[in-house]
């Protein structure tokens, strides 16, 4: 109905018929044609055609219109449709539209273009090409969003630019009214989603624009009429193109998150070029119009042609028919053989093999291209023969392994000596059906040599023929100075590869080597370009892992180019740049299959360039080839896009043969021999050495293959060079072929058997071992392997040696400590070993902060043997695979302190991320290369110990990744660092003789780094992260030596414990013994325990060597407190004992004393009567005297008041003087020696100064004339004269002569003044004098009657003080008596109450002797039981220990079964230990148990347990605790402590963890799940230590003060969580699953709180009340 209406819209007559018919070619199509994933027949593929049907109806509305329709139908569809449904198709249209012909569309004027421009860019205008440009054109003009689809080598990327330029080119002629085109090409996969289409930036939040965004907004706003192209050159998938479908659809408008919306021109199309689309959604297939292209349709011709177009050297011109008539001859026979007959170690397509024998074949023309050509005219047609089946065995052929190869080697000879079949029907070799031989018509005129393959021989291109390989090149000696690492031995391989990778990098082609690991691929290209000439070529290297991203390998590249004009960079002019990737395929797959670093290495190989991220303008790239490396898809390694390998040739590298393995190592080991000098005996056996490894290696490859839980079963040729290795370390030269033969079983077991990880692996490797001792050696296995200190005699048949005594064959270089040359030998004493490596670790805690107090026991020295044996080795790594515990990493620091090498290990925090991690790699680089930890060069030998649990980003594998393969992270150092690198090294790099430029400096660094630097990495096997890194880091395994930690042996575990029980009071010898058996029968029990809880529940919990050593401390430690316990309890009974006896004994004291009280207390209260007598008398008399004395005290006070009031009055009257007198005594004061000069100074002085002398000299009764004041003034003690004045001596003479100036009422100071300063003062003193003088007239009188009452009162006193002396005697007189009574009074009463308090107690010890006579009984049953008990305590604290340290995650059935399994065995090794005996009854405080109850913990056994767990354990708790009731009690039982509630996810949990731990609080841990951060393992671990005399813990980077009450709690609501050995070490934990027990207890007091409130209420106060009374009881007890 749609169609219909739409078609009547558009003009159409016959829009019913033909709408039926449109949906009728849908259904046809969808029911019969294949299914394919851009095929879409839904309604947006209806409304296509509908538009185009409109449109043509438009422009030829007079055409029949089921031509039209019909037309439209095919211009949407064919171009879609695969090579076989096109006929299909077709006869679904003829059968819908009988007898309709198309007439031909006209191409003519864009055909003319197209051909124009194909000999522009030397293209091909095959018919079908210039049918999909045709289709491509089409779709663009009715859709705006189209996909060009098909594999490589269809001609996509052909098509679309020659459109491009073709619409330019029409453009420029004015004809089809075409415009020119812009075409951004943008791979969108190269790039990720916030840099494609833009993103708010992390810190600023400022958006910024990706390159999507960018370029469409150009092209969008771009006013011209030009076409403009977005084309997306890259995988289709989800993650991006669904935010393109706003943009696909009508709706044409792409939609940024930043808001902004921008709409697309009309002139925009939007294209896709794609392989395919297998991870495209429908909606996005239905809104693009298709363009399917197939490679098969084109083939490899075109391409021959228009490479034969370039060879323009006149000498070939001549010959292209030859190279044609061979391409014919041999390249379809070939890629068609290989196809069916041989496996590809990477998949090429079928185009790509031609074109790489076209590109070898170039690059084998330098000959013919010279001027003048350097071939004979007559050998021409012989090298261009030679030089063509060359190519095809290294193009065609050489993609193929091993078995491959031969096949192909015989099936080449047989067609290049014509003697395959030629028809199509053939029996002698399958090529596949219908494949015809083109006869060339002559004979090869210089065929291969008869003998080998046809891989083993090389074209001589200079003299012509064929020669060997090793023929091609000198072969040197190794020198007798070379270092191991150095040595390469040339071998065929090396040969061809090299040369042949030499050939096509100085032609400009790109290589990829592709084969297994180990097989040299780096290597040959590493040693190839170390090689190139540095004038001409520079190299940047880089290794792939699973985590490497686009944007790294990006800035790799880019950091080493220079720019060489504006967008363009490249290597410095003149030079070219090879870029070589390693492991090219390891990148992890996006969701949907694509790899971003690989991407972005095709857009420069299709594009030459990539887009700066920061400027979002495209950088093209010149004068760089790409040389690629990796292995075969598969374990970690993904297979590549065909449209990046289809730029490279392609060479499997192959594993080599054992002829080629025995010719390397018999050369290395030769080498050895003459440096070592071997006795002849010995050094015949050498030989043998190399073939048992060869055998051991290969047997190994076969019978233990990788599965999921031995990924790491992986060997290759570098296993056998460590093998090689360990042998050429030994210090003295084995002196036996027997010695040699332990050296060679030695070294293999650290090669091979150190990484198997089961006893079954094990004896495997043992036992092929013992038959290749005599199957290769001619020894027999008992007499080699006899164990040290015997005499090497024939074997004795009653006495065999087990092969396991191959384990006890080591070596090692630290058995002399200090040694200035340490010597690599074998270790025959084993004691002794354990005893050395006990030294060294007595030294390392006298010099490390950080004690390690470790047994060492013969297991643990074994493992560090292995781990000294790595370090000694340069570019010696190690990884070892063990569960958290088993000291992988304390075994290492022993290890690196016996090495005398620093230790260098992160400090993981919080915050802890790229740029910290990047920074710790820095140091421990430059560590290694070119500093020690002081900045004193030239670099010290470290080990970089990592652990997993360290591991807070996957990406610091990949820098742990390049580190192992090729010594350096790229990038790692900025350029200003990198030069004071090179700084650092230049002096050792001269020495050295590689002072060159700063490249040469920094790849000396990196040398130094890989010699100085060993990396440790230990890592857990448990779970699936192992594997997963394992796959995604190879490294790890190849560059690494792997030592399997297993659990520790039974022999182990049983020294561990007689060290730690050795000073412990345990009863017997014989006891200690069996507590000594009993930790490891726990151990083993709860393993087996362990793995039963998994069968049945499929619950997991790891026993590790931790736990162990965690039972036997904690026991020692919980049974010496429960020893002091019961001791003290004991104590306490057996006191109130003898307290009881001693009572009866005071109670017959008292009768006695208190018999002989009662006469001394009668003749006490008569004394005291007659006393009492005399004191009354006394006293009377005393109140007599007091009164007359009273009297008189009266009369005396009132005498006194009146001399008081006398006194007063004339003191009134002088302070009326005195004010003004000390004003002028001050003024005086302040007059100086000039003053007084001012004033004789005045010949005549004015008269106020006249008056004022005269004043003064009237007071000092001399002459008032001048003269006389002047010498008065001149008196040198004039000031003292008046300061001194007898002011009291004034006549009343004086005074009178003094009133005529002082009643002058002119004569004022403040007049004087104005007169002369000084005299001021002497005014001011004058007017005092007369004042004082005037007032002291009026005091006189009353100062003399003053005199006389003063004289009155003393008198009087002292009559008063004699009767008071009389008073006070008899007052003294009275109080003695006093005194005496007292004392009599307090005598008596004391004898009275003690003979009432004996009388008492008498009373009171007769109950209490007689109420605790039956208790008496009790205690003394008691203390014996307590006595008893405590030899009990042996076997009843461990159980109780064992609990804690093993049953926590465990059910309650499987608890007590485990429990009772104990005990049992507790009985039949004779521990002392109670019969019934349970963690409760053991280690439970009733009180404490109560109030837990209170405070929510159910009451049930398993519960309780928990409780005891969580408060007794050494490990901080974790709670498995999906019901939240272990939640629900620690918040109410530290609720009153502080508390603190936190969870992983809070920005800020640290913070509050770190002052929890400084406060004391306690910390509650919440709803983590099955990783814990690795900042908390500072914590978990307790690493407690003293500074400034306090407990300090360091968390991060801070050090915190540790208080003793904190406490820390960690609960997971996980119902079966997983934690790894690495968690479970840490922590201890405790299952809180609610029981069956505990719910019914729960549900019954719901059940009574609903329905009898009152009772419920009830119990909860008598609990209460209970609880209270019973701790307050224990708390009078311990009193």
């Amino acid at each position: 109905l749609i169609s219909e209406i739409m078609l009547y819209s558009s003009g159409y007559l016959q829009g019913r018929p033909l709408a039926v018919k449109l949906v009728a070619t849908y259904r046809l199509c969808s029911e019969q044609l294949s299914s394919q994933s851009h095929y879409d027949y839904g309604m947006r593929a209806v409304i296509s055609v509908l538009r185009a049907a409109a449109a043509v109806k438009q422009n030829y509305p007079g055409v029949s219109e089921d031509i039209l329709m019909l037309r439209s139908l095919k211009d949407v569809n064919l171009p879609k449709f695969l090579a076989p449904d096109i006929p299909l198709f077709e006869g679904i249209l003829s059968d819908l539209f009988p007898g309709v012909v198309l007439p031909p569309p006209d191409y003519d004027l864009m055909r003319a273009a197209v051909k124009r421009q194909c000999v522009k860019f030397n293209y091909q205008p095959v018919p079908v090409f210039l049918e999909k440009l045709f289709q491509l054109y089409e779709m663009i003009l009715v859709r705006h969003g189209l996909m060009v689809v098909g594999l490589s080598y269809g001609a996509k990327t052909a098509t679309w630019k020659t459109l491009q330029h073709t619409l330019g080119d029409l453009n420029s002629l004015g004809q089809l009214g075409e415009n020119k085109t812009r075409v951004c090409v943008i791979n969108p996969k190269s790039v990720y989603m916030g840099q494609l289409y833009g993103e708010f930036e992390a810190q600023t939040h400022e958006w910024q624009d990706g390159i999507l965004a960018k370029k469409f907004r150009e092209l969008a706003v771009d006013t011209t009429p030009d076409r403009k192209w977005v084309m997306f050159d890259g995988p289709v998938d989800a993650i991006w193109i669904e935010n393109m479908n706003t943009v696909l659809d009508d709706n044409k408008k792409l939609c940024l998150m930043s808001g902004e919306i921008i709409q697309m021109s009309q002139s925009m199309n939007m294209i896709f070029e794609v392989a395919d689309l297998a991870v495209a959604s429908p909606a996005t297939v239905s809104r693009c119009g298709m363009i399917y292209v197939e490679p098969s349709q084109i083939g490899w011709r075109p391409l021959m042609t228009s490479w034969l177009d370039t060879l323009t050297a006149p000498s070939l011109e001549e010959h292209k028919p030859h190279l044609v008539k061979l391409f014919e001859w041999l390249v379809d026979p070939s890629v068609k053989f290989l196809r069916r007959n041989c496996k590809e170690l990477i998949p090429t397509s079928d185009i790509n093999l031609p074109v790489s024998t076209m590109n070898i074949i170039d690059s084998m023309l330098d000959g013919f291209n010279a001027d003048p050509c350097e071939v004979k005219p007559d050998d021409q047609k012989e090298h261009l023969e030679c030089i063509f089946i060359f190519a095809c065995v290294w193009a065609i052929g050489g993609s193929t392994e091993g078995t491959g190869r031969l096949k192909f080697n015989k099936f080449f000879r047989a067609l290049v000596a014509q003697q395959v079949t030629v028809g199509a029907e053939r029996t002698d070799f399958d090529i596949g059906p219908g494949c015809e031989i083109t006869p060339p018509g002559f004979t090869l005129r210089t065929p291969f040599p008869k003998e080998g393959l046809v891989y083993e021989y090389s074209f001589d291109i200079v003299r012509g023929g064929w020669k060997h390989w090793l023929d091609t090149v000198d072969i040197e000696p190794i020198p007798s100075d070379a270092q191991f690492t150095s040595i390469v031995v040339t071998t065929v391989d090396t040969v061809r590869y090299k040369k042949i990778l030499d050939i096509l990098l100085k032609h400009q082609k790109h290589v990829m080597f592709g084969g297994p690991t180990g097989t040299g691929k780096t290597v040959y290209i590493k040693d190839l370009l170390e090689g190139l000439d540095a004038s001409k070529y520079s190299n940047i290297q880089s290794t792939f892992s699973a985590q490497t991203n686009a944007n790294q390998i990006q800035d790799i590249i880019d950091i080493k180019l220079d720019k060489r004009r504006k967008g363009i960079f490249g290597p410095p002019f003149g030079m070219n740049c090879v870029v070589f990737v390693d492991d090219l395929n390891m990148p992890a797959l996006e969701e949907y299959g694509a790899q971003p670093p690989v991407e972005i290495l095709r857009q420069f190989m299709d594009y030459s360039g990539w887009y700066d991220r920061t400027e979002i303008s495209f950088r093209k790239i010149i004068d760089v080839q790409m040389v690629c490396a990796m292995g075969p898809p598969g374990g970690g390694r993904n297979a590549i896009t065909p449209r990046f390998t289809r730029h490279f040739n392609l060479l499997s590298i192959c594993e080599f043969e054992n002829d080629t393995y025995k010719r390397i190592y018999e050369t290395i080991i030769d080498w050895w021999a003459k440096g070592a000098k071997l006795d002849s005996s010995v050094e015949v056996k050498t030989k043998n050495v190399v073939a048992a490894t060869i055998d051991v290696y290969n047997a190994i490859r076969e019978a233990l293959l990788p599965t999921p839980l031995k990924s790491h079963y992986t060997y290759n040729m570098r296993d056998l060079t460590k093998v090689i290795q360990g042998l050429a370390m030994v210090g003295p030269p084995p002196a036996s072929p027997a010695h040699l033969t332990r050296l060679w079983a030695h070294e293999s077991m650290r090669v091979f058997h150190d990484r198997l990880v089961n006893d079954e692996d094990r004896m495997w490797f043992l036992n092929y071992t013992k038959d290749t001792v005599s199957k290769h050696f001619g020894l027999k296995f008992e007499d080699v392997f006899r164990p040290p200190g015997t005499k090497e005699c024939p074997s004795d048949p009653k006495d065999p040696v087990p092969v396991t005594a191959m384990n006890q064959v080591l070596f090692g270089d630290f058995m002399v400590p200090g040694a200035e040359n340490p010597k690599y030998d074998e270790i025959p004493d084993h004691a002794k070993l354990v005893q050395v490596v006990e030294e060294f670790l007595v030294d390392y805690n006298a010099q490390v902060k950080t004690r390690m107090d470790l047994v060492l026991f013969l297991y643990a020295a074994m493992h560090i043997t292995r781990i000294s044996r790595v370090l000694r080795q340069p570019f010696g790594n190690a990884l070892l695979v063990g569960v958290g515990g088993s000291g992988r990493q304390s075994l290492t620091r022993i290890a690196a302190f016996m090495a005398e090498m620093k230790i260098f290990q992160i400090e993981i925090s919080k915050s802890y991320g790229k740029n910290e991690w990047r920074e710790d790699l820095k140091k421990v680089l430059r560590l290694a290369g070119c500093e020690d930890e002081k900045g004193n060069p030239p670099g010290h030998p470290t080990v970089f110990l990592f652990s997993d649990t360290q591991l807070k980003q996957e990406s610091f594998l990949e820098d742990l990744n390049n580190i192992l393969n090729t010594g350096e992270v790229p990038n790692l150092f900025p350029k200003d660092e990198v030069a004071q690198v090179c700084d650092n090294v230049r002096v050792k790099a001269k020495r050295a003789g590689m002072d060159g430029s700063n490249a040469d400096l920094f790849r000396f660094f990196v040398s130094q780094c890989r010699e100085n630097l060993h990396m440790v990495v230990c890592m857990s096997p448990v779970g699936d992260a192992f594997r997963e890194r394992l796959r995604m880091f190879p490294s790890l395994v190849n560059c690494c030596t792997i030592d399997w930690f297993d659990e520790w042996p039974e022999a182990a575990l049983q020294s561990v414990a007689k060290f730690f029980l050795a000073g412990v009071d345990l009863g017997t010898d014989e006891v200690r013994s069996a507590v000594c058996d009993a930790c490891v029968f726990i151990h083993v029990s709860v393993t087996q325990l362990a793995e039963r809880f998994w069968t049945a529940l499929r619950r997991r919990f790891y026993t590790t060597p931790k736990s162990y050593l965690d039972l036997i401390s904690l026991y020692v430690a919980l049974l010496a407190e429960k020893r002091e316990e019961f001791g003290v309890a004991r104590d306490r009974l057996l006191n109130g004992l003898s307290k009881l006896t001693e009572t009866n004994v005071m109670i017959g004291k008292m009768r006695i004393d208190l018999g002989k009280l009662q006469p001394i207390l009668e003749e006490k209260s008569k004394a005291t009567a007659e006393l009492m007598v005399q004191v009354n008398a006394d006293k009377a008399s005393a109140e007599t005297v007091k009164e007359r004395v009273g009297a008189d005290e009266a009369t005396v006070k009132v005498q006194a008041a009146e001399t008081k009031l006398i006194k007063d009055d004339a003191q009134a009257d002088l302070d009326k003087a005195l004010p003004a007198l000390n004003s002028a005594v001050q003024a005086l004061a302040s007059l100086n020696k000039a003053d007084i000069t001012e004033i004789k100074s005045f010949p005549k002085p004015p008269p106020l100064v006249q008056t004022t002398m005269e004043a003064v000299c009237t007071l000092l009764q001399e002459k008032t004339d001048w003269d006389t004041a002047k010498k008065v003034l001149s008196d040198s003690q004039f000031m003292q004269r008046l300061l001194n004045f007898d002011k009291d001596a004034i006549s009343d003479k004086v005074i009178k002569k003094l009133e005529k100036y002082t009643q002058d009422p002119a004569f004022t100071p403040e007049a004087v003044a104005k007169q002369s300063a000084a005299a001021k003062s002497m005014c001011m003193w004058t007017h005092a004098m007369d004042i004082y003088s005037k007032v002291a007239k009026e005091v006189g009188p009353k100062r003399e009657k003053l005199l006389e009452a003063q004289t009155t009162l003393d008198n009087a006193n002292t009559v008063l003080k004699g009767k008071q002396d009389e008073l006070q005697a008899v007052i003294d007189r009275v109080a003695g008596l006093e005194k005496q009574l007292k004392e009599a009074e307090e005598e008596q009463g004391s004898l009275a109450a003690e003979a009432d308090i004996t009388a008492k107690r008498l009373v009171r010890a007769g109950k209490l002797t007689s109420a605790l006579a039956d208790e008496q009984v009790r205690w003394k049953e008691t203390a014996d039981q307590i006595g008893e008990d405590t030899v009990l305590l042996v076997g009843d604290v461990f159980l109780g220990s064992a609990s804690i340290s093993y049953y926590g995650a465990f059910t309650g059935v499987y608890r007590d079964e485990v429990v009772q399994d104990w005990i049992g065995m507790c009985q039949d090794y004779a521990i002392p230990v109670s019969a019934k005996t349970t963690l409760r009854a053991t280690l439970a405080n009733p009180v404490e148990i109560r109030e837990w109850n209170i405070w929510g913990l159910p009451t049930d056994g398993v519960s309780i347990d928990n409780g005891i767990l969580t408060t007794r354990g050494k490990r901080w708790p974790l709670m498995i605790d999906p019901q939240g009731q272990a939640n629900k009690w620690l918040k109410k039982m530290e609720k009153d402590h502080g508390l603190d509630i936190i969870k992983l996810s809070e920005k800020d949990f640290l913070r509050t963890l770190a002052n929890g731990v400084r406060f004391g609080r306690a910390v509650i841990l919440e709803n983590i799940a099955e990783n814990l951060d690795p900042a908390l393992e500072p914590l978990l671990l307790k690493q407690i230590f003293k500074q400034g005399g306090s407990d300090v813990i360091k968390m991060g980077d801070d050090f915190i003060p540790y208080h003793p009450d904190f406490k820390f709690y960690m609960t997971t609501k996980y119902r079966n969580p997983h934690y790894a050995p690495e968690v479970s070490v840490k922590v201890a934990l405790l299952n809180f699953f609610v029981t069956l027990d505990g719910l019914e207890d729960q549900l019954l007091g719901i059940v009574v709180g609903e329905e009898r409130a009152d009772l419920s209420e009830l119990k909860n106060a008598l609990v209460i009340s209970n609880a209270k009374m019973k701790k307050e009881l224990k708390e009078i007890e311990d009193k």
